[in-house]
């Protein structure tokens, strides 16, 4: 079977009950969908709160890092009063793919750490494998987090983002279903990430220009 060409970035990010890709729920998703040939354009953008189960809720708050992090931006309480079950997070996001651009073959998953863990969520986790999604991703990433890696040990210095471009969260927001008014609440953290991500990915580029 022949290969298929990757025809869309996907600027993506996850917030979890934790790190360990087997065990872990989704909590929120979102996504940017761009083409290859203008990767800070968007196609469309979604994102989406899953419900915590109280029984996930109890295993969360063994954690005190993460319920803290996610009670800071809200994230848990919303979780709690979501009616989307995390199971169908996979089922959602093929959805998403397929409604934004049918023509799509495979997407390059685009963020800040998307290779080291994004990546391996959306083909191992158990709110994702059982849907196939790993199957439409690209084997590379664009990742952001790896750059500012690659930029230092080469001793390059450039000044990396902590907020988003306003350009980029306006983009985002003429496309995107969800709520994406301006500040931290965009809304709570993946989207804000989301956007972080292309923020540094157009300055990494910029910089790179002759």
């Amino acid at each position: 079977m022949a290969s298929r060409s990757v025809s869309h970035v996907m600027w993506f990010d996850l917030e979890t009950t934790g790190l360990d890709i087997h065990t872990l729920r989704v909590m929120e998703m979102a996504a940017v969908l761009c083409t290859i040939d203008e990767p800070l354009t968007p196609v469309a953008a979604d994102q989406w709160v899953f419900r915590l189960d109280v029984d996930v809720y109890s295993e969360l708050l063994k954690d005190s890092f993460v319920v803290g992090m996610h009670n800071d931006t809200g994230l848990v309480g919303d979780s709690m009063r979501s009616e989307i079950p995390a199971t169908e997070a996979g089922n959602l996001l093929n959805e998403f793919m397929n409604c934004a651009a049918p023509d799509v073959e495979r997407a390059r998953l685009g963020g800040t750490g998307v290779s080291t863990f994004d990546l391996q969520v959306l083909r191992n986790g158990r709110d994702f494998q059982r849907f196939n999604v790993g199957d439409r991703l690209d084997h590379g990433c664009v990742d952001m987090g790896c750059a500012r890696r690659n930029l230092d040990t080469a001793g390059h210095s450039l000044s990396w983002a902590h907020k988003p471009s306003p350009q980029i969260v306006a983009e985002i927001q003429a496309t995107t279903v969800g709520d994406m008014e301006s500040g931290r609440n965009l809304t709570h953290r993946a989207m804000w990430d989301v956007a972080i991500g292309m923020t540094n990915f157009r300055m990494y580029s910029e910089s790179l220009a002759p």
